[in-house]
């Protein structure tokens, strides 16, 4: 006979993270501050406890503080030293004055602002030109890796792949950007960076790649073609050429992609591209 094991359930966050202070003024909770034995966490001692009335001592009960706000409740006394945040929480709901909104940047990262001092945030984690870090559980402030961002995203029209500009620093200085497939920001082939010159804490992998793809949704997008010629785009004709040519403006308008067989940079296609380019312009219109 076949005994099945019980099902795992899924383990509750034993935290809360609010503005404390705010919390307890708000329900008028009298509590004294201290140092917790933890470096980085502040005890809020109550000065009885406020889940239910004891016969003995009214105190042993508080909340303890870490630096990034993580709030937890415990309980000295016999009839509640099973309690939790969560019934903490049921009995003093958080207000709105104590909740604490993640800070994300939104403008687009860039290398002359990084050296400008300025630190860029992605709720837990912190991008400044010492460095990405993030806030460990203990509210400390771990690198993991040296600076490093996405610059660009590509979109192929043809393909629908994805491609990234990949910024970082080698030996504190910028080295060249690398176009990466989007694939690449996966736990199985992230470390293949490190063959490109970028630097992270192996055992914080995961962390930054839940960084990375944090940043990367304030970078710019494009849209970039293989292929040249006649196409027939949001139901009216546009040449591919070295970008988008159309009479009418396009949602979507495309430049020549990095992997495309053409290439209109070299000095010898110059001519011809200028060619092209003119003859286009006047079939279309646009000249």
């Amino acid at each position: 006979m076949e005994i099945k094991k019980p099902a795992k359930q899924k383990k509750q966050k034993d935290y809360v993270v609010a503005d404390a202070r705010k919390w307890l003024n708000h329900y008028k909770l009298d509590f004294q501050e201290t140092e917790g034995d933890t470096e980085g966490v502040t005890l809020l001692i109550f000065s009885s406890c406020p889940i239910r009335q004891h016969k003995n001592n009214q105190s042993g009960a508080c909340l303890s503080v870490t630096k990034n706000n993580r709030i937890r409740f415990q309980c000295k006394h016999a009839s509640d030293q099973h309690a939790t945040i969560t019934d903490f929480v049921k009995r003093y709901p958080i207000p709105n004055s104590a909740r604490i909104v993640n800070r994300f940047s939104e403008e687009p990262v860039t290398k002359k602002a990084l050296a400008d001092g300025h630190i860029f945030n992605y709720g837990v984690y912190e991008l400044s030109n010492k460095g990405v870090t993030f806030l460990s559980q203990e509210g400390k402030k771990v690198k993991i890796a040296d600076p490093f961002f996405i610059s660009e995203t590509t979109i192929i029209k043809e393909t629908h792949d994805v491609y990234y500009e990949l910024h970082f620093q080698f030996d504190g200085h910028w080295a060249e950007p690398q176009r990466i497939s989007a694939a690449v920001l996966q736990y199985s082939r992230f470390k293949g960076l490190v063959s490109k010159g970028l630097s992270f804490n192996p055992k914080h992998e995961m962390e930054a790649i839940d960084y990375i793809l944090m940043q990367r949704k304030t970078a710019s997008k494009v849209y970039a073609h293989q292929s040249v010629g006649w196409v027939l785009e949001e139901q009216t004709p546009v040449y591919l050429l070295d970008e988008s040519y159309s009479k009418q403006v396009l949602s979507k308008p495309s430049v020549i992609a990095a992997e495309s067989p053409y290439d209109f940079q070299a000095k010898e296609k110059e001519k011809l591209f200028n060619s092209y380019s003119k003859i286009v312009t006047i079939l279309l219109g646009l000249a």
